[in-house]
């Protein structure tokens, strides 16, 4: 057993902090001995070397850990090249991510039984049909890396009814297969320019939606959706406008960041549940409608937009307000006004959500 490991030289990171204390090896360093060194890295970064055992102990003490953590320990394997097979020494893993450009039978991760937890971070990976081959029927959270032909199938994915988050990094082939994930929370999606939307209202469970890089004109193809309680924008090109966003009646939570090409933001009285928005990077962004008539907004937050606090109307159940120019030296005075409307000059904890 020792001779793969040597030769694959596949590493993991336990990447939680609150393991037990036999489990808290970070660092495994592989000798071409065979033997493995633990190291441990603290809060502060501080790297101690504990003790030198044997892969088959290593391998042991990770597969009591899976049965104990469950998919709170993550199983990452970033060798070069990575052949599946070794995945069976780890037959009870739940949390299991591949970082390797060249992954040799990935059908292997369909023999997992107890996987739970899929990141497939493989950007060359050239079989169109992996996904057919790694069981997504019994997976909870799946993440995807985008692949440069685009090939990747997404229509096994119609079957993983048991997906809760789908992170999609990537624009892949029928797409719109996934709508009919109706169990589906949280979906990250890198759209394209052509790509409709509409498959998003049959997704009737989905409540976070975030997209992210990739091409979209406007938000127009989504018509409506009843649940959706978080929306979210990062670094998507060409995206100029969403529409009014009354027709997302549950949203709570809005955010939009490094939007280069959106003027105009419009809410109303329908949006009776939000109560955050979140703004960066928005230059052209001069006219916000509907803002003061929203019922339930607690915080706003905009840096490096066009607006000011004088052209825009304020909800009597605002407390936190930050609305902070582009230019450092206007920015006291824009603090000093906010403050002096008795509102607090900082941004809510909850308000910034993508990555959480």
């Amino acid at each position: 057993m020792i001779e793969p490991y040597t030769m694959f030289d596949p590493r993991w990171v336990i990447e939680n902090w609150d393991l037990p204390k036999s489990f808290l090896y970070n660092i495994p360093e592989w000798r071409g001995s065979g033997d493995v060194v633990l190291h441990r890295i603290d809060l502060e970064g501080q790297i101690t070397s504990l003790e030198t055992v044997s892969s088959e102990t290593f391998v042991g003490l990770l597969n009591e850990a899976c049965d104990k953590l469950g998919e709170r320990l993550n199983l990452y394997f970033y060798s070069q090249p990575l052949d599946g097979k070794l995945l069976r020494t780890f037959p009870r893993v739940q949390n299991l991510q591949v970082s390797s450009f060249d992954f040799e039978h990935p059908e292997v991760v369909g023999e997992l039984d107890h996987l739970e937890v899929f990141c497939h971070d493989v950007a060359f990976c050239d079989d169109p049909k992996r996904l057919e081959k790694i069981g997504v029927e019994r997976l909870k959270r799946l993440t995807l890396v985008e692949t440069p032909d685009r090939k990747l199938d997404l229509s096994p994915l119609a079957d993983a009814g048991k997906l809760e988050t789908l992170r999609l990094m990537g624009q892949y082939r029928n797409v719109e297969a996934i709508g009919a994930l109706d169990r589906l929370r949280e979906l990250v999606l890198y759209p394209a320019k052509k790509l409709d939307l509409g498959f998003i209202e049959d997704m009737r469970g989905l409540e976070v939606l975030k997209f992210a890089v990739g091409a979209m004109d406007s938000l127009e193809s989504l018509k409506a959706h009843a649940n959706l309680r978080d929306l979210s924008f990062e670094w998507v090109r060409f995206l100029s406008e969403l529409g009014d966003l009354q027709r997302f009646p549950a949203l709570e939570r809005l955010r939009l960041s490094d939007q280069s090409r959106i003027d105009e933001l419009v809410t109303g009285r329908g949006n009776t549940a939000l109560r955050h928005i979140w703004l960066g990077g928005l230059a052209k962004l001069h006219n916000f409608r509907g803002l003061g008539e929203l019922p339930a907004l607690e915080s706003f937050f905009a840096h490096s937009t066009g607006l000011t606090l004088e052209q825009i109307d304020l909800p009597a159940s605002l407390a936190y307000l930050q609305i902070i120019p582009k230019r450092m030296r206007e920015r006291p005075a824009a603090e000093a006004a906010i403050r002096e409307l008795g509102l607090r000059f900082e941004e809510h904890p909850d308000a910034n959500f993508f990555y959480k």
